[in-house]
C-alpha cells in the first residue's frame, strides 16, 4: 500500500514540477483521473516537443510518431496505453498510474518501453544536408557494404549488452542490439579483443547515433566526427555515402583534395585518402547537379574518369555530376544572345556555373533536382530575366523569380474571387511571406501547386492585400490575432 502511495505522489510531483518549470502559460499535458494517467497529445506539436513529452511520460517515441501521423483507432494490447478520445486537434491516451515496474528514473538511466510490435527500423535520414564525409579512425568502425552499414564498437568486454540507437530508428532503445564477438587481433599475436557489431540498412544521407553500453549512453570513441544535438548532448555523426570520388595516376602526389560547388569551391577542400595507386573519398551528396575538381599538390584538375566536363561562364573547365532525376530548363528565343546562364536556389544563385546550350529553338539545360520548390532565372549576356513562359512566380519587383515545383504534394485552390487581381498563398511553409507564392488564375479559379513536407501546415490566402482563411477548408485553428488560420495535413 505504501508503495502505491509513493508511486502516486511521485507521478503528481512530476506533473507539478514540469508544469512549474514551464510557467503558467504552458499547461502540462498530463492529468490524473482516478487511477489512470491521462496524456493529451496535441496534433500540432513539433517532433521535438512530442519526443520530449514521450520520454517524460514513458511513451515510446516511435509510438508517439505513429499516434500523430496515423491517428490509430486503438493501440496494441501488449502495452499499457489506450486511446481515450480522438479529436481534430488532439488525442487523449491513458495508462494506469500504478505499475509494478515503476521506479524513479536517474539521470543516467535509459528509457526502454514496449515497442516490439512496431517495425523498429526507420531508415530515412532525419537531417537534411547537401554534402558530407566521414572521419573514422579506420574503415572497420562503420563499414559500408552496398546499402548496409556495419557498425562496430571495440572493447567493453565486461558489458552485458550494447544497443545502437540513432536518428535511423527514431532513437529506439531496444531495436538494434549488437552481437558480441571475441576475435584475435592480428597485430597483437594471440591476444583476443572484444568487438560488438550490428548491421543497419540505410539510404544515403546524414545520421546521428550513440551506443548504450550496459545502460549508459556513449559516443562512438572511434568516430572523430560529432556534433551537439539539442536534447541529446554530443552525438556521433555518420554519412551513408552515395558517391565515391576517385583519382588515379597521381600516386606521387603528397596531398589530394576534393572541392566543388557543394562546399562553395573552398580552396581548403576535403582531404582524400591514398589507396594503393589512387586517391579515394566516399561522400554523401544530395540530389542535384554539382560541379567539382581535384587539387593535387596545388594543381587543379578535372576528373579524368568523368567524361562530363563543361566550361563555366568564365571559361574554366569543371567536372559535372548529376544525382537523381533530371529536368530540362528551356528559354525559347534570344537567338542573338551569345551566352545564357541558368541560376537559381538550386545552386546558390551562381552567375557563371550553369551555362545553357543553344539549339534551333532557344536555350536549354538538363540538370538533376530533388522534389521541392525551386526559384530560378536566366542571365542572357549579363541581363537577369524570369522565364516568360512560366506563369508561376515568387517575390516582387526586381526580386521576382520564376518558380519550378518538382513533385507537388498539394495544389492550393481558391474559388469565388474571379475579379481579384492578385492572390498569394502564404503560411508556415514560407514564414508567412506577403510576396510568396503568387497563385495563377485558371478560369474563375486560382491555383498554386506546391511541394510540402509531410505534417501540419498553417496557411491563408492574400486576396488583393486582404488576408482570408480558405473558404473551401473547414479545418482551422485560432491564432494570436484572433483571425484564425486554415490547417492542412500532408501525408496524413
Amino acid at each position: 500500500m505504501m508503495k502505491r502511495i509513493f508511486e502516486y505522489l511521485f507521478v503528481l510531483f512530476i506533473i507539478a514540477a514540469t508544469g512549474c518549470f514551464r510557467g503558467a502559460g504552458n499547461q502540462e499535458p498530463a492529468r490524473i483521473e482516478g487511477e489512470r494517467l491521462v496524456l493529451r497529445i496535441e496534433r500540432n506539436w513539433s517532433m521535438e516537443k512530442s519526443h520530449e513529452i514521450a520520454l517524460r511520460y514513458g511513451l515510446d517515441t516511435i509510438l508517439m510518431d505513429s499516434i500523430l501521423e496515423q491517428a490509430p483507432a486503438s493501440l496494441p494490447d501488449s502495452i499499457d496505453w489506450k486511446i481515450e478520445s480522438s479529436e481534430k486537434k488532439f488525442i487523449e491516451i491513458s495508462k494506469p498510474v500504478f505499475n509494478t515496474d515503476f521506479s524513479p528514473l536517474g539521470a543516467n538511466d535509459i528509457l526502454i518501453f514496449e515497442e516490439g510490435w512496431l517495425n523498429p527500423l526507420v531508415n530515412e535520414p532525419k537531417t537534411p544536408v547537401r554534402f558530407g564525409t566521414n572521419l573514422l579512425r579506420d574503415e572497420s568502425v562503420v563499414k559500408v557494404e552496398d546499402s548496409v552499414a556495419i557498425f562496430s564498437l571495440h572493447g567493453y568486454a565486461d558489458a552485458e549488452s550494447v544497443i545502437l540507437s540513432g536518428s535511423f530508428n527514431n532513437w529506439n532503445t531496444l531495436a538494434i542490439p549488437l552481437k558480441k564477438e571475441v576475435i584475435v587481433d592480428p597485430e597483437k599475436g594471440k591476444r583476443s579483443i572484444t568487438r560488438w557489431r550490428a548491421a543497419v540498412k540505410l539510404v544515403p544521407g546524414k545520421y546521428t547515433y550513440r551506443y548504450i553500453v550496459g545502460g549508459k549512453w556513449t559516443r562512438d570513441p572511434d568516430n572523430l566526427k560529432d556534433e551537439l544535438e539539442e536534447g541529446r548532448g554530443r552525438v556521433s555523426v555518420f554519412f551513408m555515402p552515395n558517391k565515391i570520388f576517385e583519382l588515379e595516376g597521381r600516386s606521387d602526389a603528397r596531398k589530394v583534395l576534393l572541392t566543388g560547388s557543394f562546399i562553395n569551391w573552398s580552396r581548403k577542400g576535403i582531404p582524400m585518402e591514398r589507396s594503393g595507386d589512387k586517391w579515394i573519398l566516399p561522400a554523401y551528396l544530395k540530389n542535384g547537379t554539382w560541379t567539382y575538381k581535384f587539387i593535387a599538390d596545388n594543381e587543379w584538375l578535372t576528373d579524368p574518369a568523368n567524361p562530363d566536363t563543361r566550361s563555366d561562364a568564365s571559361g574554366n573547365m569543371n567536372s559535372f555530376l548529376s544525382i537523381g532525376e533530371k529536368y530540362t530548363f528551356r528559354l525559347n528565343g534570344l537567338q542573338q544572345a551569345e551566352k545564357v546562364v541558368l541560376t537559381g536556389s538550386f545552386n546558390n544563385w551562381s552567375d557563371n556555373e550553369l551555362v545553357m546550350d543553344k539549339d534551333s529553338v532557344g536555350w536549354k539545360l538538363e540538370i538533376a533536382l530533388e522534389p521541392g520548390n525551386w526559384e530560378y532565372k536566366s542571365i542572357a549576356d549579363g541581363s537577369w530575366m524570369v522565364d516568360p513562359e512560366n506563369a508561376f512566380t515568387t517575390g516582387a519587383g526586381d526580386y521576382t523569380n520564376s518558380l519550378m515545383v518538382i513533385n507537388p504534394s498539394h495544389t492550393f485552390v481558391l474559388e469565388g474571387f474571379k475579379d481579384a487581381e492578385d492572390v498569394i498563398v502564404s503560411g508556415s511553409f514560407n514564414n508567412w511571406s506577403r510576396s510568396e507564392y503568387r497563385m495563377v488564375k485558371d478560369g474563375d479559379t486560382w491555383k498554386f501547386p506546391i511541394h510540402l513536407e509531410q505534417g501540419k501546415c498553417l496557411y491563408k490566402f492574400i486576396v488583393d492585400g486582404e488576408w482570408i482563411t480558405d473558404p473551401g477548408n473547414e479545418t482551422w485553428e485560432d491564432n494570436e490575432y484572433g483571425t484564425g488560420n486554415s490547417v492542412l495535413w500532408i501525408g496524413q
